[in-house]
């Protein structure tokens, strides 16, 4: 039975994304924004999986819609980084090598291409969450609403999202498809400046890697 997704009591995004997610072959997200804090709210999930072996190349493809250039979402994106880090090392949400962890694990998936963003070549606001899932009677699912890649999006914030597993799935991964064909592509240089920004705030967790090579 198809539920609405609200974000409002145990019916939201995030808990929704982490039971399909481990069932699916891939997935592909479409959004108008997508920052950090977004990404990290499925740590979780994506470090059990990776574990086990349970992601592969290109298993995630993020397109980002609302930017007018690729630098203007990878200059917010990274501000998005450094403002997570900040706010929970301040707050003490977790102690500073679980921050860490959260970090070069993320990095460890742009590295390795298990999630692989782009920016649309024009602007888009669509929201759209596609999975090719491993289950036989529903191998095409997709969602559908107001929710973007965000904490807010995936959890705290009032959205209306609907499940969709009918033929529409196929014209839904067209649309996402074509965009993505055309999309200007998140770089290896882009991955460096990353974190070579997290060294000069003096994040020094990251020594660990090299800044001028991949």
């Amino acid at each position: 039975m198809i539920k609405i997704i609200t974000n409002e009591r145990n019916s939201n995004l995030k808990k929704r994304l982490q039971e399909l997610i481990p069932n699916s072959k891939e997935a592909k997200i479409l959004v108008a924004y997508c920052n950090y804090p977004g990404i990290k709210e499925l740590y979780e999930t994506l470090k059990e999986l990776y574990n086990e072996d349970g992601l592969s190349r290109e298993h995630i493809k993020i397109l980002v819609g609302l930017y007018d250039t690729k630098d203007k979402f990878i200059q917010d994106f990274i501000n998005s980084v450094i403002k997570s880090i900040k706010i929970a090392l301040k707050n003490q949400e977790l102690d500073g090598e679980e921050i860490y962890e959260q970090i070069r694990f993320f990095i460890k998936l742009l590295e390795e291409k298990i999630i692989v963003i782009r920016k649309t070549w024009k602007p888009n606001h669509s929201k759209l969450y596609l999975f090719k899932t491993k289950e036989i009677s529903t191998p095409h699912l997709f969602i559908t609403g107001s929710s973007n890649l965000t904490r807010a999006g995936l959890v705290s914030q009032d959205e209306f999202n609907t499940p969709i597993d009918d033929d529409r799935c196929k014209e839904a991964e067209n649309y996402f498809d074509r965009l993505w064909k055309n999309a200007i592509p998140f770089l290896e240089n882009d991955i460096r400046r990353l974190k070579k920004r997290l060294e000069d705030e003096g994040l020094t967790f990251l020594k660990a890697f090299e800044t001028t090579s991949i």
